[in-house]
């Protein structure tokens, strides 16, 4: 029987592993698909997370920037310099993640990829863990399979409200005048645009605050020809 399973082994599930091995913890951690793999995300990350960890966290940083560029509706162009101590970090959740993984890995987390859990039960006094074929069994259980997982579901916990968002990412050069951490107001209603570069291209994405129905994906295209 394991301490814990923790399924989902993304920044939360990877973290929570490294710090329950870390302290000698017997942990599995699962994850439905390969560790290594793109997500969809904006990448950006406050520097203030590695207060959270003993090991270096910038082996796995694509880039850092201080620079901010507001907009609204693609004109009235505002730009500053970000004055805290540290800039913002960006990621790639490919490099990133399989970085956090091997960390909880190297505290003796055994780790489980391309292994979705088709159910979850009490036994009144363990868990029921249930990927295809087999039957685990664990002290506790941590779900961390993101917002559209089913691991809150199958615990019982409410339904959260989900907003629509659209995720974009553009291979391609970009100038030295254009790294900035960019963000757009009133283009699309109600919602907020953003593209932030990487050392290769951008990720632009955009959600909605209010409301829903708008073509987010179209919105996307037009900002991006904005950016160049």
């Amino acid at each position: 029987m394991y301490d814990c399973i923790i399924v989902g082994a993304g920044p939360a599930g990877s973290t929570t592993a490294y710090h329950l091995g870390q302290q000698g913890h017997r942990v599995l951690l699962l994850d439905q698909g390969s560790v290594v793999r793109p997500k969809p995300c904006s990448g950006a990350l406050s520097p203030r997370v590695q207060e959270c960890f003993d090991f270096d966290l910038t082996p796995a940083i694509d880039r850092t920037l201080r620079r901010i560029r507001y907009t609204w509706k693609l004109e009235d162009e505002v730009q500053g310099e970000l004055t805290t101590k540290e800039p913002i970090w960006l990621v790639r959740r490919e490099v990133f993640d399989p970085f956090l993984v091997a960390q909880a890995e190297r505290v003796g987390v055994e780790v489980q990829a391309k292994t979705p859990v088709q159910g979850v039960q009490w036994q009144g006094a363990h868990w029921q863990v249930q990927p295809p074929d087999a039957t685990l069994e664990a002290r506790y259980v941590v779900g961390a399979d993101g917002a559209t997982g089913p691991m809150a579901d199958w615990l019982g916990f409410p339904n959260i409200k989900v907003r629509s968002a659209a995720v974009l990412v553009l291979d391609t050069e970009i100038p030295d005048a254009a790294l900035a951490l960019n963000f757009e107001f009133g283009w699309v209603k109600n919602a907020c645009i953003w593209g932030f570069p990487r050392q290769q291209g951008y990720v632009l994405g955009v959600v909605n605050f209010l409301g829903k129905g708008q073509d987010l994906e179209a919105a996307l295209r037009t900002y991006a020809q904005g950016l160049g």
